[in-house]
């Protein structure tokens, strides 16, 4: 399992390829109240365990899945807005492969997910991360 500094940094990595979408960003969670004129926004979690192999030559430090949720608020009549959710969706996809100094993401899978009763309608984008061999520091 990685360490606090090592998942931040990683986070990092991760908001860092969603900053030019100009969406507010959230770690893990999304926010319990939206407020009325946010329209759209991006959860970045790592909802499974970040594995650190201790056996062989791997290329990478840690390895985890990522999935990035982008919610888009449906339309006045509870419709969803198919055109901002899908250029969303093409925009994180278009990053990939995405690499920095310290991770680099692969394999993006998107699956249409639906409404969260709160007014959005959301998609994931799962993906593959991993992060280079000598770039996370503080171990």
């Amino acid at each position: 399992m990685a360490n606090t500094t090592a998942t931040y940094q990683m986070f990092n990595s991760v908001v860092k390829m969603l900053e030019d979408l100009k969406v507010k960003t959230y770690l893990c969670d999304r926010p319990k109240e939206t407020p009325g004129k946010m329209s759209e926004f991006a959860v970045v979690d790592f909802p499974v365990d970040v594995h650190r192999p201790y056996i062989g030559n791997d290329d990478f430090r840690y390895s985890t899945s990522c999935v990035i949720y982008l919610f888009v608020r449906a339309r006045n009549d509870g419709t969803p807005n198919i055109d901002r959710q899908t250029s969303l969706v093409r925009a994180v996809c278009g990053k990939f492969p995405y690499s920095d100094a310290v991770c680099e993401c692969v394999n993006p899978v998107v699956r249409l997910r639906g409404s969260d009763d709160y007014g959005f309608q959301f998609t994931t984008v799962t993906f593959t991360l991993r992060t280079k061999i000598n770039s996370i520091t503080n171990l």
